[in-house]
């Protein structure tokens, strides 16, 4: 059972409008600032040494804790928004319907 089983169509729709807008739990992004001065973001899968992080499009990415320079969360999702995407009202009402 997914996020879509347990919501309203609007809810969904909203979701995929401006994912940002209510962003689920477990779902946090996070930014790691890294020693070099380069930006990962992601979903934090792991916590220890190294911390495991899946980046947008699924690519898992393995960081030393000594390379973290900081850590924060971000105060948007992770999902690209339909805009974003490039999708029209009628692709959006169809994707919330094939999740209902």
């Amino acid at each position: 059972e997914g996020f879509a089983s347990r919501q309203t169509k609007e809810v969904v729709i909203t979701a995929i409008v401006d994912p940002s807008h209510d962003i689920a739990h477990g779902y946090e992004g996070t930014e790691l600032i890294l020693s070099d001065g380069k930006r990962v973001h992601g979903l934090v899968l792991s916590n220890g040494d190294p911390v495991i992080v899946q980046s947008t499009g699924g690519a898992i990415q393995m960081i030393p804790r000594s390379q973290i320079r900081e850590r924060q969360r971000l105060d948007r999702s992770l999902m690209l928004s339909a805009d974003q995407l490039g999708l029209t009202a009628q692709q959006i009402a169809d994707i919330a319907a094939y999740l209902e």
